[in-house]
C-alpha cells in the first residue's frame, strides 16, 4: 500500500524572496553538493519511491513537497540510505524541512 510524506519547505537562504513557482523556488535553494537529489533519484530507480511533486504555497516563500513512496517499508529503507544526504542537507543552511 502507497505511502505519503508530505513537507512544507522553507527558505533559510533567502527568507524573504518571494516565487512565481515550485521551479523558481528549488532553483535558487537547492543545495546540490548534499547529494539529497541523487539519493532521491536512486530511490525512485530502485522503485522505492513512486512520484515527488511540489508546489508553491499562497505566501510564495515555501512549497509543499509530496513524496509517495510504494509502502511505508520503503520509505524507511530510503530514510536509512539517504540519511547522510538529508542531514547534510539540513546542516547547510539552505531550507528547513517541516513534515506535516
Amino acid at each position: 500500500m502507497a505511502y505519503t510524506k508530505t513537507y512544507t519547505i522553507k527558505s533559510l537562504k533567502n527568507p524573504s524572496a518571494t516565487y512565481v513557482s515550485a521551479e523558481a523556488f528549488w532553483e535558487d535553494n537547492v543545495n546540490t553538493a548534499c547529494g539529497i537529489g541523487e539519493a532521491l533519484d536512486n530511490a525512485i530507480t530502485r522503485g522505492l519511491l513512486i512520484s515527488i511533486s511540489s508546489n508553491l504555497n499562497a505566501d510564495q516563500k515555501s512549497v509543499t513537497l509530496v513524496e509517495n513512496y510504494k509502502d511505508e517499508a520503503s520509505y524507511n529503507n530510503f530514510c536509512r540510505d539517504a540519511w547522510e544526504a538529508r542531514y547534510a542537507e539540513a546542516k547547510s543552511g539552505w531550507v528547513t524541512v517541516i513534515e506535516e
